[in-house]
């Protein structure tokens, strides 16, 4: 049991680290909060606040992730570029996800918010596989 419970606080302290040193985290979790509080003064349905719920999710997730990533290879001591290809990858993983759940926001709030049909939120879709698209083949360096 007590093996057990060494792993939430294991966990707890792994949170409190990446919310003490990283900011990206921080502007993340404020943005995460304010979306809940206005999802709940929107008194979005079940569904919608499952997908919102999820949303924050991700990017909270994404970015713990980059964030492990990058202490590995720092603490590897080794500057080369498959070390930066290897960051920047894992940072890449933070702002796909972070276009994604924003076509979710906007898809979901715009239509409460702004009356936008849930086409607005397709458009931005379609916009976004064209960004992601163009990035990608693009030799951006």
């Amino acid at each position: 049991m007590r093996e057990f419970l060494n792993g939430f606080k294991n966990a707890f302290v792994g949170l409190r680290t990446v919310f003490s040193e990283e900011l990206n985290f921080k502007v993340e979790f404020v943005i995460a909060l304010i979306v809940l509080f206005v999802s709940i003064k929107l008194k979005l349905k079940f569904d919608e606040m499952l997908w919102i719920s999820l949303a924050i999710f991700l990017v909270l997730f994404s970015e713990i992730l980059n964030s492990i990533i990058e202490y590995m290879m720092d603490s590897l001591g080794i500057r080369d570029t498959d070390v930066k290809k290897i960051k920047d990858v894992s940072a890449g993983l933070v702002l796909l996800t972070s276009l994604f759940t924003t076509v979710i926001g906007v898809a979901i709030l715009g239509k409460r918010i702004f009356n936008w049909s849930g086409m607005v939120g397709f458009i931005l879709y379609i916009l976004y596989v064209v960004v992601f698209l163009f990035f990608s083949f693009s030799k951006l360096r």
